[in-house]
Parts: structure tokens; sequence; C-alpha cells
């Protein structure tokens, strides 16, 4: 089996690793929405926090301990995890007051926040091709939102803002990555949400059972996992290609929620994020086409 997948290219690779990692965020999801009908979603997003860092930190010792923390845009890790936080905590109060389709949904509204970000904090030209894909993927955000005479849900508000928030911290990290390691980000911020977590979980705090105890270990588990696998998607294969399959998590999200939970996604919720998938695929086709008219593009003559 491994020596077949050796063999595949690496955007097979790649897309094997998404669907891998989609199928462990979704249950990680899951649980979290279980775990979060006795435990407030602030003490489950700290111990997500601190059990993923200490799955991390075997991974920091073999890289070289505290060298790992030096770095030269504090304030930035700063952002990251003030930005980070506010994701964390807005995702986790979805996930156990939405059903899992429409948190997923809302949460895909990300890219759309931070395409309309670049031009202002990156210095990105956005055509109009992807500013037309943009608005009619916050059109399918409203639909997913599910308005009617009751208006909208506090929670789906809560989920656009933590998509908000995810963008923020991809900012972030886009402009780290220019001088900064990647485990050097991911230390940082592993380590720095543990503490921007703790201060709105105390208000909230119950002391989990050992069984809690035990599930929130796994969730901190199936994080780190997680994110090891979304990296090496993205390390074998080429975005344009691995991306579109972390929208599976839609229909995965949607199955388990009613299998778990009884949950049945309205139309509405279906409709509405097939909107925000298809949008965020086309700026995706468009960002690819570009970047391979300008590799195209042959060097000046020395």
């Amino acid at each position: 089996m491994l020596g077949w997948l050796a063999r595949t290219s690496g955007n097979v690779r790649g897309a094997l690793w998404m669907v891998l990692a989609v199928c462990l965020f979704s249950q990680m999801n899951a649980l979290i929405k279980y775990v979060g009908q006795d435990l407030h979603p602030f003490e489950v997003a700290f111990f997500r926090a601190v059990f993923g860092f200490l799955v991390l930190l075997p991974v920091i010792a073999g890289s070289g301990g505290m060298r790992v923390f030096a770095t030269r845009k504090p304030l930035f890790h700063l952002w990251r995890a003030a930005s980070g936080c506010g994701a964390m905590l807005c995702f986790f109060y979805t996930l156990t007051h939405l059903p899992l389709a429409n948190a997923t949904a809302l949460s895909f509204s990300q890219p759309l926040f931070l395409l309309a970000m670049a031009p202002l904090l990156l210095k990105e030209k956005v055509g109009w091709h992807r500013w037309a894909a943009a608005l009619v993927g916050f059109s399918g955000v409203v639909i997913a939102a599910r308005p009617g005479a009751e208006g909208f849900s506090p929670a789906a508000f809560i989920a656009v803002g933590g998509a908000f928030f995810m963008a923020l911290a991809m900012v972030s990290v886009k402009v780290m990555s220019r001088t900064e390691a990647p485990l050097t980000i991911l230390s940082y911020f592993s380590l720095s949400i543990i503490f921007t977590t703790l201060v709105p979980a105390i208000p909230v705090w119950r002391t989990p059972t050992a069984a809690q105890t035990a599930w929130l270990a796994l969730i901190g588990l199936m994080g780190s996992i997680g994110q090891y696998l979304y990296i090496r998607s993205y390390r074998a294969g080429d975005a344009s290609v691995v991306a579109p399959f972390n929208f599976l998590q839609l229909p995965v999200s949607a199955v388990l929620g009613f299998a778990v939970f009884a949950e049945i996604p309205a139309a509405t919720t279906l409709a509405g994020g097939g909107i925000i998938v298809a949008s965020v695929l086309y700026i995706m086709r468009r960002e690819a086409k570009t970047h391979a008219r300008v590799e195209d593009i042959p060097p000046p003559a020395a």
C-alpha cells in the first residue's frame, strides 16, 4: 500500500492527505459538539489548545527546543494569537449552537474575507472577476445563515465573525511566512492560544470528569494530526488541486450531523454552502490561471 502511494503523483498524494485531514477534522468537530453539550465551548477550546501543544512538544524538542521560538516578528505573532483565539472561540461556540453542516458551510466564507483584505493589508491586486465571485460567495453566506421572520441566528453571526477572524489570522501567517519558519509560527500560536483561551474559559469553568478529559485529549490529538495531514497535503500537491478537496467537509459534516445528532441539513444550508464553495473554487481557478500565465512569461535576456 505504501509502495503504491510513493509511486503516485504528488497531486494524488496531496489529495489523499487532504481527504484524510477532512475526515479527521470533521470527526473532531463532531466530538467538540458532543463534549460541548456538558462543557462550555470556551473551556473546550482551552483544552484543545493545551493538549494540542502537548502533542507538539516532542517536535519542538527535536527541532532545537527554545531556538524554535527565535523570531523577528513578535507583533505579528501577537496578532496571530489574538485573531486565532477569536476564530477558535467563535467556531467552537457555533459548533455547539448550530448543526454541523451549518457551522461548516459558514466557515467556508473565510477565503472571501481574505480576498477582501488582500488589497488593503497585503497590497495585492484583486481583479473584477474575483470581486464578482466574492460578492456571489457572500450571497451564499446570507442564504446559509437562514434569515427568516425571526431574523438571523446569533450563532450564525458568530460563525461569520469566526471566519473573519480566521482571515485576519491567515493574513498574519502570510506576512510571517516570508521570514519565519513554519514550525516557529505553529509553535508560537500553539503556546499563546493556551493563555488567550484561558481568560474566557475561567468564568465558565467546570472541572471535567475523567471521561470528558479523555475526550478533550482526543480532540487535541486529532487537531494536531489533522494539521500535520493538512501541511503534508499542500507540500505534496499543487494548492489549486488539493484545496478543493477541503470542501468535502460539508457533506461529511452533514452525514455526521445526521448520524450522531439526528440533524437534517436545511435546503438553505446546502444551497448557501454550495454557492460559497462554487465562488471559492472559481477564485482558486482564476488564481491558478493567473500564476500559470506569469510562469509562462520568459525571463528577460541577460
